[in-house]
């Protein structure tokens, strides 16, 4: 497990963004590499690299190469195993591009970029795998990328904005406003449930259930429903059917396409690694999810849930604005309540 260096308690709060010394030491984890981060499947005798990214200033990247050479090194490592070329590459893109998230860089899709940087961090960072790095390293990403929504240019009087690029909710579309935790939200809340310790869970849950905005807390009820069977069984995300998007029926007994974020599909059961003495693979530790879900029992029943249903409908501008995302929070709360057990 994370040596007691990490153990110290991890929240979650609006304003409370990255932490610039963290970010720091992520930085100092790795130089430039020497050579051109290369692509995980190739045909022929040459195998395409990215020179674009051989910058140390993360500005000169073209978007589309940073994204793609993500998605290499995360589904590599789910085809072809663990690679030292790999694990440098992340370790020198992952606090470099978080300053791509800035909203005022225009050029870069930040609500598709860090969802990605969660995963390529989960395939090549947070594995037994690697054993040497520091062992800083876990909590450092918690406090940079896993606070990067909480950055305090995206939030005002306790509640994200509405141009926030990490807000779960999807405003104006045919049916109104739409509940949608997947992408940043989801792949925040699985990198705290794969870093933390257990006994950090309950203080991290406490304060993000406090947050004071109806749609996160709308968000976080219709993640818990998505996400029961990686919490509950432990799936991977693979495993949670992110290509059978469809429409979204409001009588369907399981939104998983909303637990899922960008390349989560490359996390696999059948690519991880092995812990001695762990039979059946789990996504999420063990411990961590018993842990996670005896926090949710104490802290979320239905009264509260109810009492975010009426916040919910009073947070309506128009007629008709929230008419699906209630839809959507009824069945996520009654999910809730049958799949957890919730008083």
């Amino acid at each position: 497990m994370i040596e007691a260096s990490t153990s110290l308690p991890y929240f979650w709060a609006p304003g409370a963004g990255p932490d610039p010394r963290a970010l720091q030491r992520l930085r100092a984890l790795t130089r430039l590499p020497k050579q051109a981060v290369g692509e995980a499947w190739f045909m022929g005798e040459h195998r395409g690299r990215f020179f674009s990214l051989m910058h140390d200033d993360p500005r000169q990247w073209p978007e589309m190469d940073l994204r793609t050479a993500l998605f290499e090194i995360s589904s590599g490592i789910s085809c072809f195993g663990p690679r030292r070329e790999w694990q440098l590459w992340c370790a020198f893109l992952l606090p470099r591009s978080l300053e791509l998230l800035d909203p005022a860089l225009d050029a870069y899709s930040a609500r598709h970029l860090h969802p990605a940087l969660v995963t390529a961090t989960l395939m090549n960072l947070a594995q037994p795998a690697f054993p040497r790095l520091p062992p800083q390293v876990p909590r450092d990403l918690l406090d940079t990328l896993g606070r990067a929504m909480f950055a305090s240019s995206l939030w005002h009087a306790g509640r994200m904005r509405e141009e926030a690029w990490c807000r779960p909710f999807r405003v104006g579309t045919i049916d109104g406003d739409t509940i949608e935790p997947d992408q940043t939200f989801a792949a925040s809340c699985a990198l705290a449930l794969k870093l933390l310790e257990p006994a950090q869970l309950q203080g991290w849950l406490a304060s993000a259930l406090a947050i004071d905005d109806p749609h996160w807390r709308a968000a976080w009820v219709v993640c818990l429903h998505a996400a029961a069977p990686m919490i509950l069984e432990g799936a991977y995300p693979d495993e949670l059917d992110p290509d059978e998007l469809g429409e979204w029926n409001p009588h369907s007994a399981r939104e998983s396409s909303l637990a899922v974020w960008e390349n989560s599909h490359t996390i696999k059961r059948e690519a991880c690694v092995r812990v001695p003495g762990q039979d059946t693979p789990s996504f999420i530790d063990p411990d961590n999810r018993h842990a996670f879900v005896a926090a949710l029992r104490s802290l979320l029943g239905r009264g509260r849930l109810e009492q975010w249903a009426h916040a919910l409908s009073a947070s309506e501008a128009y007629p008709g604005q929230l008419d699906c995302a209630r839809r959507q929070y009824a069945v996520a709360a009654r999910g809730a309540l049958e799949r957890y057990r919730l008083e």
